[in-house]
């Protein structure tokens, strides 16, 4: 792999059009600004012009969204040259990977990148260290792109998302859900929210202690429990676990087995009459918006280490 070039050792010409390219929003600025005023000086005359500049800019700046998008503007072409240089300096050409979009986000910055002719994205992970010490964060994320080889998405983060509370489940103020909808659970490590869709799907949640397995389970059992829709079925070998739930339950058993055995088998009456009633009708699937029958065992090694 050819040594990263010392920007000081090319062309003038390939020196002064980087330098352009990076200034581009300042320059344009600069250029408008100067072309204004000598368009005025050649109507009027050089004193009227400048004071119309004058009060022209003041007028701009006066205006609350009028500065906030042009320091929006300025400080995005500043983070936008930071990120250009980084992955100047990080990668050799000419495998240097191009910055297409940047942003800012509750937890840092973000930057959307193409990988330079034989760059990988792993080698983006690899240097991923390197480029967060020259952004100043403490981590940076590396997420290859889904549908691309050459594109990933790099997270800068100033702080940690996972390190402190994710803020009030998104459904807790709702009047009712539909668990025909992903459930918001939290935040995965670059702080977007995560949902989990519980329609056909049969969820194991594990972990050590404190890990929040309670948490997890309280907010899809919440979910359903909102869902007008949706029939609660609770197997608690715990007892306490999910007693806040058992009044918006179909049935429920605790500690003894054959409690569990019997609200299990309600359930399988309820399975086998729709699975008849799928047969009637040629279908092989409900039909979306069909009630839901959610069936929660905590403490499942309970009921799987009875002799029977």
């Amino acid at each position: 792999m050819p040594a990263n070039p010392d920007p000081r050792t090319l062309p003038l010409y390939a020196r002064l059009l980087a330098w352009i390219i990076a200034w581009r929003v300042e320059l344009g600025a600069a250029i408008a600004v100067t072309a204004g005023r000598v368009m005025l000086a050649r109507a009027t005359d050089a004193a009227t012009a400048d004071y119309a500049m004058v009060v022209t800019i003041a007028a701009i700046l006066s205006v609350r969204w009028t500065r906030w998008w042009l320091k929006d503007k300025l400080v995005g072409a500043r983070r936008r040259r930071r990120w250009e240089q980084g992955l100047a300096w990080m990668w050799p050409a000419p495998v240097t990977p191009r910055l297409h979009a940047h942003g800012t986000g509750p937890w840092g910055e973000w930057a959307q990148v193409r990988t330079g002719p034989g760059g990988t994205v792993a080698d983006l992970a690899a240097r991923a260290d390197a480029l967060a010490a020259w952004l100043g964060v403490i981590e940076v994320r590396v997420h290859p792109s889904a549908t691309s080889a050459g594109w990933a998405t790099l997270h800068a983060l100033v702080a940690d998302p996972l390190a402190r509370p994710a803020g009030p489940w998104p459904w807790a103020n709702a009047a009712s859900t539909s668990l025909w909808q992903p459930v918001p659970v939290g935040i995965d490590e670059a702080g977007a929210p995560v949902a989990i869709g519980l329609f056909e799907h049969n969820l194991l949640l594990g972990g050590e202690p404190g890990a929040g397995k309670s948490v997890a389970l309280s907010q899809l059992v919440a979910a359903a429990a909102l869902d007008p829709g949706a029939s609660l079925w609770l197997l608690d070998g715990k007892l306490v676990e999910l007693a806040a739930w058992k009044p918006c339950a179909a049935g429920s058993a605790g500690l003894d087995v054959s409690d569990a055995t019997a609200v299990l088998r309600a359930v399988q009456t309820i399975m086998d009459s729709r699975y008849q009633g799928l047969l009637a009708s040629g279908q092989r699937k409900v039909a979306a918006g069909t009630g839901i029958h959610v069936v929660v065992v905590d403490e499942l090694a309970h009921y799987l280490t009875w002799p029977d």
